[in-house]
């Protein structure tokens, strides 16, 4: 009974956190402290925190960093944001892909490299998302199942959240 109210405990407060979150960027108090990010570093890191949940759930994650300009061979790939942001940028993502990955599945976490952009995404081996639906996945509290016993927990605030952050950090979302 104590994991149970501890583990519904932090989901209340990441849910607190994330409309305070929405509610600051609305109102245009939230501002960014962007650094230096070195890419790969940051995405290992990420990747150390879904391992064992993914691994709980037989699922294989990999990263992958690619590069169009051979930039590896010239160092670290770089780019300026506010690392708590894209913190919650990556996680949203692949903590959306971990909820709807089935067991023995599949998640790819990737960058892409040019010399002027850097393009993250998350790939899954869930069931997708019908092309009709896709326009309602960054909408605050927009679910694909409204359901009183759908399959999947959440509040539609994760994507949301993210999409506000990333334009925030002059950057694209889709």
């Amino acid at each position: 009974d104590m994991e149970m109210a501890s583990r519904n405990a932090k989901r209340l407060l990441r849910l607190v956190n994330q409309l305070l979150d929405l509610q600051k960027l609305k109102a245009g108090k939230r501002s960014l402290q962007t650094v230096p990010i070195d890419v790969e570093q940051f995405l290992r890191i990420c990747r150390g925190s879904f391992q064992a949940a993914c691994a709980s759930k037989e699922i294989d994650f990999s990263l992958r960093i690619e590069d169009s300009c051979d930039l590896q061979n010239m160092g670290e790939i770089w780019i300026t944001a506010d690392t708590d942001a894209l913190e919650k940028i990556v996680f949203n993502f692949l903590s959306n892909a971990l909820k709807f990955t089935p067991q023995g599945g599949s998640i790819q976490l990737l960058a892409k490299a040019n010399l002027q952009s850097v393009h993250i995404s998350v790939t899954d081996s869930g069931p997708g998302i019908a092309e009709d639906q896709q326009n309602r996945l960054f909408k605050e509290f927009s679910q694909l199942d409204y359901t009183t016993t759908r399959e999947y927990e959440g509040t539609g605030l994760g994507l949301a959240l993210a999409k506000s952050l990333v334009y925030q950090l002059r950057g694209d979302v889709g």
